[in-house]
């Protein structure tokens, strides 16, 4: 009688061996499309601020903390533009497993347009009140007169052959765009 592997032997060896390529997958995706996904996901979280504005009726506040590099919305029920313990967290991006936190991508610049030229909006503390979208959608910043504001974010891990920047460009109005630039 021939010795072998039974059916049930085969099958837990191929589901440790499933099991460990799931977990490790992540790890082989390559940097740039790693990048181009969180420039889409922020872009969303956009859009998501946008949405529980105008379905919440408050402002919707985003706010990037710049030590941890993690951008969070929240309803602005007390109508002050200043987050406050009480007030409704809507999101929180990027989660802690996201590969923002290797610091690989970060904000790189805020720019304002305010009608006649472009102003950098400064990180002054922690926590940086990046846009507000009011009740009806449209967009706002702490400078007066804003029509445009560009986001731009950089990853640093990418070679040269792959080097550009992405851009989301808010209006006033509340468009939101995502545009690829070359470096």
């Amino acid at each position: 009688m021939r010795k072998g592997f039974s059916l049930v032997e085969t099958i837990i060896v191929v589901a440790i061996i499933t099991t460990l390529l799931i977990i490790t997958s992540p790890l082989f995706i390559p940097e740039k499309i790693k990048y181009d996904q969180y420039a889409n996901s922020l872009t969303n979280i956009f859009y998501r601020a946008k949405m529980s504005a105008i379905f919440n009726l408050y402002n919707a506040n985003i706010i990037y903390n710049r030590s941890t590099g993690i951008f969070t919305i929240f309803i602005d029920e007390n109508r002050n533009n200043i987050r406050d313990s009480n007030e409704r967290i809507v999101h929180t991006f990027p989660t802690t497993l996201d590969f923002l936190r290797r610091s690989r991508t970060r904000l790189q610049r805020v720019l304002v347009f305010n009608g006649s030229n472009w102003i950098n909006l400064i990180f002054l503390n922690q926590e940086t009140n990046i846009v507000t979208f009011n009740r009806l959608g449209f967009a706002e910043t702490s400078t007066p007169n804003t029509q445009i504001i560009d986001i731009y974010i950089t990853n640093t891990q990418i070679s040269n052959r792959y080097r550009y920047e992405y851009v989301i460009r808010i209006n006033s109005g509340g468009n939101i765009r995502l545009i690829k630039r070359n470096l």
